[in-house]
């Protein structure tokens, strides 16, 4: 059966970054072809199959929006950003048969049980464009800095990114 998802994060960024998230994003699924738990997996936009240990999961990232958000506020230095991705795999259920492997459970899950989402930052001091992520298990808060002058870029407060069921 397919499911959609989708993986959402919200980010503060200096005035002026400019912010392009990429078009992948990584998340642990646990993978019907395999019948492994927590598998990671580099989904891409517009392509519908990915690798998942040297074999074809069928993946895809339908959209991507890159969203600006706005609030009224004269003392605001930062512009907050959200980065949603639309996705949709193929999931049956399964049960992963080997011993000792040390998870919390053994029969399969639809959804991720993490993520990474990466970007690009072009920095408004010096104008270097850098990549960065965010990704669940990361020590917050999280300060992204330009490598070329020290500039501080986005900052990074809570669990992310988050994951909700999407109707197909």
């Amino acid at each position: 059966m397919k499911i959609n998802f989708i993986a959402k994060t919200i980010l503060s960024f200096a005035k002026g970054a400019i912010v392009q998230p990429l078009e992948t994003v990584e998340v642990s699924l646990d993978c019907a072809v395999c019948q492994k738990l927590y598998r990671t997996v580099i989904i891409h936009k517009d392509v519908g199959e990915t690798k998942c240990a040297g074999h074809s999961f069928p993946a895809m990232i339908k959209l991507i929006e890159n969203n600006k958000k706005i609030w009224k506020s004269f003392f605001m230095k930062e512009e907050m950003r959200e980065f949603i991705y639309h996705v949709e795999y193929e999931y049956t259920e399964f049960e992963d048969s080997r011993d000792g492997t040390g998870y919390d459970r053994r029969a399969s899950h639809e959804f991720p049980s993490w993520g990474r989402i990466s970007f690009l930052v072009t920095c408004p001091k010096c104008k270097s464009i850098q990549r960065f992520f965010t990704q669940n298990n990361i020590v917050r808060p999280f300060i992204g800095i330009c490598g070329q002058c020290s500039y501080q870029l986005y900052t990074d407060n809570k669990e992310q990114p988050l994951f909700e069921k999407e109707e197909s």
